[in-house]
């Protein structure tokens, strides 16, 4: 996503939480100062309540965010970024809790809300597939493959 746009950066963002049904409002007049504390309560939301799969994987993954005081929170959920998303931060840490940058902490949050939709979608897709295969295993059916068909 590019830069220049603080605006429209915003709108993706406040439709991004919408579409994850975020309860936590944005507080534009912060976001636009470039205060951090905008984006806590937000990213508390997307890794451990939005849903309960995401929030399985932060677990597995070994990262405790719960009870940590913001930059440990933050330095948890960096790590969440590079290890369970593959998603490099636009902004350090230190430039995160600085009021700086404001447009790519915008861009950053708005990426990972759609990263973390994503990833419960992918989830929830391959949790009913197993299922479905798991119910089917006793009855003596088979599921249909799919066929590869080679061109010569």
């Amino acid at each position: 996503m590019a830069t220049g746009d603080l605006k429209n950066n915003i709108q993706k963002l406040i439709s991004n939480l919408k579409s994850m049904k975020c309860p936590h409002e944005l507080n534009i007049d912060k976001v636009t100062l470039g205060d951090p504390t905008a984006y806590l309560s937000i990213y508390h939301y997307m890794l451990l309540e939005y849903s309960p799969k995401i929030a399985e994987q932060v677990l597995k993954a070994g990262v405790q965010l719960a009870g940590r005081n913001d930059r440990r929170f933050m330095e948890g959920v960096y790590k969440i970024m590079r290890d369970i998303f593959a998603y490099k931060p636009p902004v350090t840490i230190d430039k995160f809790f600085g009021t700086s940058f404001v447009e790519r902490k915008v861009i950053m949050c708005s990426d990972m809300a759609r990263l973390v939709r994503e990833k419960h979608e992918n989830l929830a897709l391959f949790r009913a597939k197993k299922f479905t295969q798991s119910k089917y295993a006793g009855v003596g059916l088979r599921l249909p493959t799919s066929k590869l068909f080679v061109c010569v």
